[in-house]
């Protein structure tokens, strides 16, 4: 595997984690369904721009004469992914995917749609759910194995 291929599987993980999560957070607040949706799809979108940043990263290593990928724990694409995404990667991802552009301009509806504290409660209860619990624990266990195989030299060193 690939590291972007162990982090799009980090990512399914994160996915299913969130669909569990909204179920359990909805249970006993339909007074808050629309927030807690809204919040939810706003995570999802976070989701879907980590993976193509992810895929961005990949491609360019793919061209560069780096002979390895420093990316060798989730921690690390984690961090090339927000904290040392540049202006310049963002700029080049928006002119070059149409979806990336797209995918921005989703987030930032999700995000003025926000109310804030709507879903403190929701998301407080569902962590006292078996269900959401069982989900939590199995996304961690994948965090653990994705970060073993990043660690293990995922087959292809450039992505």
């Amino acid at each position: 595997m690939t590291w972007v291929e162990v982090f799009r599987r980090y990512i399914g993980s994160k996915l299913e984690l969130l669909t569990i999560a909204e179920r359990c957070s909805l249970k006993g607040w339909p007074d808050r369904r629309e927030a807690l949706r809204n919040a939810f799809r706003l995570q999802q979108l976070y989701c879907e721009q980590e993976l193509m940043r992810a895929e961005h990263i990949a491609a360019a290593f793919k061209t560069s004469d780096d002979s390895r990928s420093p990316l060798t724990t989730l921690k690390a694409v984690d961090a090339m992914v927000h904290e040392n995404w540049t202006d310049a990667h963002e700029t080049a991802l928006r002119q070059t995917d149409p979806r990336y552009k797209g995918l921005a301009s989703a987030i930032e509806q999700c995000r003025a749609a926000s109310i804030p504290g709507a879903t403190e409660g929701p998301l407080k209860a569902a962590q006292w759910d078996p269900e959401y619990q069982q989900a939590r624990k199995a996304a961690q266990e994948t965090v653990v194995d994705c970060d073993r195989l990043l660690n293990s030299g995922a087959e292809s060193p450039r992505g």
